[in-house]
């Protein structure tokens, strides 16, 4: 099958998930591996790793495994800061300020999902509770990435 200028643009999509809980990571690692997605998906387990991440620095250097990002997914509540923290980095930093950030959590009260979609999170997308949703999350992301 003949790739696609679409297609392409795709599999340039970089997601990257700031995730601090093991199990999940496992399973968002499995649904990409079982959902032949167009896209790389990264990892860092909370905002100082993602603040290494995006600026290329210490093992996040190269830039071939390690590419910014088109859409940083991050759960709302970290062992080391917060969705809020994140998204506050996020747009305060002049070259990574466009990045869509999207809250991934299982629970966040309707008053903070407000709160964090006024301080210029994307989206609230729900924790799924089976793998089949976590293959859909991947789906999701890489629309809003693609828009």
């Amino acid at each position: 099958m003949k790739e696609t200028s679409s297609d392409q643009q795709l599999a340039d999509v970089t997601i990257l998930f700031v995730e601090d809980d093991a199990n999940d990571i496992i399973l968002l690692s499995r649904a990409l591996s079982k959902g032949d997605l167009p896209a790389m998906i990264q990892f860092v387990q909370n905002p100082s790793e993602l603040r290494e991440y995006l600026l290329g620095s210490g093992k996040f250097s190269d830039r071939t495994l390690y590419p910014v990002p088109k859409i940083i997914m991050t759960n709302y509540r970290l062992g080391d800061g917060s969705a809020t923290d994140v998204i506050r980095w996020v747009r305060c930093s002049e070259q990574f300020k466009n990045i869509p950030v999207v809250i991934f959590s299982s629970f966040v009260p309707p008053r903070e999902v407000d709160a964090l979609l006024g301080a210029g999170a994307r989206a609230y997308l729900e924790k799924p509770i089976n793998f089949s949703g976590f293959c859909s999350i991947f789906q999701d992301a890489i629309k809003l990435a693609s828009n």
